[in-house]
């Protein structure tokens, strides 16, 4: 009979434990029932043992099993932390997705300065490109000075001619010529013109071996271009000198029934003061006969 009801007391120790919240409260409950059985082998003492345990708090019966415990103490949050780790792994997770998409569609590239931060500005070289010098094409600059240029190209500036005279070397070389000023006044639609004129362009068979205009530069100067505009074709030698006659001169160049611009540059600058132009096949006049005609000559330096 003692041994049923101690099967009993099992079974009821077992219900203690359902009631209970937990498997601890088993195991406590268990040994509480092991308390009372030295205290008592009736069954109603052991049913008024069952309503006092029913009315007495878990807390105290754990207690005096010496078993109780409080779970954030042995577990640090507990179950509490779990939806916590739960939001904090859906966080997560959401953002691996969502760089997931972005390296799927093509997210756009952030420079620096989009995202606040600074970055060293590069370094540019410049390099200057060579420029040609003024005058170098053709085109004169007045009042320039002359200076080498890239590639030996120079600036040609404008002598001024401060005189003018008619040449005949039959003559004694320079001659007195009313028309002289009009080779260097600017004006194209005036003209120097020979002192006499011939029946043909070869001086009429005349032993004659020329005839031409002196200018005057005032001082030596080193002559590096000639530019003659002439109204007819005949033709001319160029001279840079220092007394009115082609000996001793030197020679910038010769042109053959050269007509319009005509263009005598010198190899190298010709020191002189004197530039004589020489023709030595007349040009015909407006009047039937044949003349030594210029309408502008432009000295360079």
């Amino acid at each position: 009979m003692g041994s049923a009801s101690v099967g009993s007391a099992a079974v009821g120790g077992t219900a203690v434990g359902s009631a209970a919240v937990g498997g601890t409260a088993v195991g406590s409950a268990a040994a509480s029932d092991t308390a009372y059985r030295g205290r008592s082998d009736g069954w109603d003492d052991y049913l008024d043992y069952l309503d006092e345990l029913e009315e007495t708090p878990i807390s105290e019966v754990l207690a005096d099993s010496g078993e109780y415990y409080s779970p954030s103490t042995q577990f640090g949050a507990g179950s509490a932390g779990r939806p916590e780790r739960k939001l904090a792994l859906l966080i997560v997770g959401g953002l691996v997705l969502l760089l997931a998409i972005l390296g799927y569609c093509g997210a756009p590239k952030l420079s620096p300065s989009d995202l606040g931060l600074s970055q060293p500005a590069r370094s540019t070289l410049v390099t200057a490109k060579p420029t040609k010098a003024a005058g170098s094409s053709g085109a004169t600059t007045p009042g320039a000075t002359s200076s080498p240029a890239a590639g030996g190209e120079a600036t040609l500036t404008p002598v001024a001619v401060i005189g003018g005279a008619g040449f005949e070397p039959q003559n004694g070389g320079q001659v007195a010529n009313k028309t002289a000023a009009r080779a260097y006044d600017g004006d194209l639609t005036t003209m120097w013109q020979s002192n006499k004129w011939y029946a043909t362009e070869k001086f009429g068979g005349l032993n004659i071996p020329g005839t031409g205009l002196i200018l005057d530069l005032g001082q030596s100067t080193p002559v590096r271009q000639v530019t003659l505009t002439l109204p007819v074709p005949q033709d001319i030698t160029v001279y840079v000198a220092n007394a009115a006659t082609t000996e001793g001169a030197t020679a910038i160049g010769s042109k053959v029934a050269a007509s319009g611009a005509v263009v005598f540059d010198a190899p190298t600058p010709l020191e002189g003061d004197l530039v004589i132009v020489y023709v030595t096949k007349l040009g015909p006049d407006n009047a039937g006969h044949f003349r030594a005609l210029v309408s502008e000559v432009q000295v360079l330096r």
